[in-house]
């Protein structure tokens, strides 16, 4: 799927022919302009580009539409003329994946996305079918702790424990899903699913960025 969106250009100064940045300023230019910049100025353009009303300005959104259109009218209250023929904003074409279709089913039973599991958006489209599931604890690999010794998960499905060991086996340490799924490729492994003592209703809302299972709603 494609979307028009767009970016902000550089601006002219009013009636010049060169870019500010093109020109060597004099010295006493650089104070000048400084002193115009002010803590509360600043604070009134970042609330309002940071505001619930931009609605995080997400990539595409309504709320960067917003952020553009303020940004744009604040050149215009300076006196600055825009670049090129689309005024301060020049568009492009945007790419976004979207996820038609998943499900998961263990040992006969269907698990619902969302719900009971999330997918990652980044994976590519394929079907697996599965005969053998190796819990490795927390899937984590190196030289004070090793999930996977003893283990063949060479083309098998790993699962995990989000999250690390209590203390003092995990004392200090920080492991996302990403760093599990490179260890888990390491030892061969065709697949890894997470397990989350719950999924939140905002993880749930946005999709995850994990394919996680949340074992408090099913018995696997």
């Amino acid at each position: 799927m494609t979307k028009n969106t767009c970016l902000l250009l550089l601006a002219l100064v009013a009636g010049g022919s060169t870019l500010f940045a093109q020109q060597k300023p004099k010295a006493g230019d650089v104070s000048k302009f400084a002193s115009t910049i002010t803590a509360t100025e600043l604070q009134q353009h970042l609330f309002t580009v940071a505001g619930p009303e931009m609605e995080g300005r997400n990539t595409p959104s309504r709320g960067l539409e917003k952020a553009a259109v303020y940004i744009a009218d604040h050149f215009k209250s300076l006196g600055l003329a825009p670049v090129g023929a689309n005024g301060y904003q020049m568009p492009y074409m945007l790419y976004t994946d979207s996820l038609t279709s998943t499900h998961l089913e263990i040992n006969g039973k269907k698990l619902e996305e969302g719900k009971d599991f999330t997918m990652s958006m980044s994976n590519y489209s394929f079907a697996m079918n599965v005969g053998e599931m190796v819990f490795a604890g927390y899937g984590i690999s190196d030289s004070t702790h090793n999930d996977y010794d003893g283990l063949n998960v060479l083309g098998k499905v790993v699962l995990v424990l989000s999250g690390t060991p209590t203390p003092p086996a995990g004392a200090g340490r920080r492991m996302g899903f990403i760093n599990k799924q490179a260890i888990a490729a390491q030892h061969g492994a065709a697949a890894v699913i997470q397990v989350q003592a719950n999924l939140s209703p905002s993880f749930r809302a946005m999709g995850g960025n994990r394919p996680d299972v949340d074992l408090d709603k099913k018995s696997l």
